[in-house]
């Protein structure tokens, strides 16, 4: 933790800071890296959801593009049907590019908190 670093007063029912005290002194960090270390974890489990939830829109997305091109390429439907079917197909399309993105961005960002290490310990005296 930097000496710049902002303050930032909270108030907390007793109970809690008492688990926040044994758990800083089970893991020998401060209690202000202890705080720190279990946040920034929490924002790690919420990226992986959000991750896995974009993987399963990207798969819903790609089997919706399959089944419209299975209609488009069935060759019985009539010429409008055939349209409105390729220009859902391009929605989507663009929709999955935009969503292969997302989870290039999120996997870079879970990838990058895994590989921090938890917070050096503090010797106690």
């Amino acid at each position: 933790m930097t000496v710049d670093a902002p303050h930032f007063k909270i108030r907390l029912p007793r109970s809690l800071k008492a688990k926040l005290e044994q758990a800083s002194r089970l893991s020998g960090l401060s209690i202000t890296a202890e705080i720190v270390y279990r946040l920034e974890d929490s924002f790690a489990s919420v990226e992986t959801k959000m991750l896995e939830h974009r993987f399963d829109e990207l798969d819903a997305v790609k089997r919706e593009i399959d089944d419209l091109q299975k209609f488009v390429d069935n060759g019985d439907a009539d010429k409008q049907a055939v349209a409105n079917a390729r220009s859902q197909i391009e929605s989507l399309q663009r929709w999955h590019g935009l969503l292969i993105d997302q989870i290039s961005h999120l996997t870079m960002e879970v990838s990058r908190q895994q590989g921090q290490s938890p917070p050096k310990r503090v010797p106690r005296k």
